[in-house]
């Protein structure tokens, strides 16, 4: 497990961003147990004297329970079709908000548009243009956009996840996004237009 150096939360060792504050954590050691993390129980001391029936008696000196995993899975925003909503046909795509070529334009086709880096199999949106070569981030099939009636995005397992407005999506789990929405993939930020 790595432990994140700002949080302190602990993450999968593969996992290059926390899951709670999505720092980088590429460069964090991984999490031995130490001092901080191990049980502190003292025994009380012994007195001679009755308890008093009146005070409460005092708390035993213990590290407190972890808070629950949180809850990641947003309940689904109602999605209506973009082209019902303008009367016209719509024509997506995705802007480059944050990466190495800022403002430029992914048109999205009608069906499944894969994003990644070219490799041996193809992808519609390359992104491989859009990272640093020393610090790629981005799988070479990350995510799929399906655009039909309505526009969903789907991660397809891929290393460092995909997140829509600063929430992770589940592999394999179809995600509706609307026009507005910003989409995370590794180190490249993209807004739905």
């Amino acid at each position: 497990m790595k432990k994140c150096p700002f949080c302190y939360t602990k993450n999968e060792e593969v996992a290059r961003f926390c899951v709670l504050c999505k720092s980088d954590i590429s460069i964090a050691e991984s999490a031995s147990e130490s001092v901080v993390d191990m049980e502190l129980v003292v025994d009380p001391p012994e007195t001679n004297q009755a308890p008093n029936p009146l005070k409460p008696p005092e708390p035993a000196l213990v590290k407190p329970p972890e808070p629950p995993p949180i809850q990641q899975v947003p309940p689904p925003k109602p999605v209506v079709a973009a082209s019902a909503k303008l009367g016209r046909s719509q024509n997506f795509r995705l802007v480059v908000l944050r990466g190495q070529r800022r403002e430029v334009d992914y048109p999205l086709l009608p069906g499944p548009n894969i994003i990644g880096r070219s490799d041996a199999k193809p992808v519609d949106v390359d992104l491989e243009c859009q990272e640093d070569p020393k610090r790629i981030w981005v799988s070479r099939q990350h995510a799929v956009i399906h655009v039909a009636d309505q526009v969903s995005i789907e991660d397809l397992n891929s290393s460092n996840g995909t997140y829509v407005n600063r929430e992770r999506i589940f592999p394999g789990q179809k995600h509706p996004i609307v026009i507005g929405d910003m989409i995370q993939i590794g180190g490249v930020q993209l807004k739905l237009m």
